[in-house]
């Protein structure tokens, strides 16, 4: 199911977040973990009402829509310059 695979990429996106976190100190980084955890919690609530709850369209309606929403919200790389800008230097 393409939301198991899309949890899988956002579980090791969050690993690596935090390796490349412990080994760099930047702030920045945390931000981006954050926005893919959120993502990675909207797939598992999803997952779960798929197989739980499958006639329930509206409640399907209700998951996809949050999933998409909070992928909208990783950080560009252009926000994370400006919220960064001083710390960069």
């Amino acid at each position: 199911m393409a939301t198991e695979n899309l949890k899988t990429v956002m579980e090791n996106e969050k690993n690596d977040m935090d390796r490349l976190y412990s080994e760099h100190k930047k702030l920045f980084l945390l931000d981006i973990k954050d926005a893919v955890d959120d993502i990675s919690a909207e797939c598992d609530r999803l997952i779960y009402v798929l197989k739980n709850d499958s006639s329930n369209d509206n409640r399907i309606k209700e998951c996809v829509s949050a999933l998409s929403r909070v992928s909208l919200e990783i950080p560009t790389l252009a926000e994370l310059r400006k919220r960064y800008e001083e710390s960069i230097r």
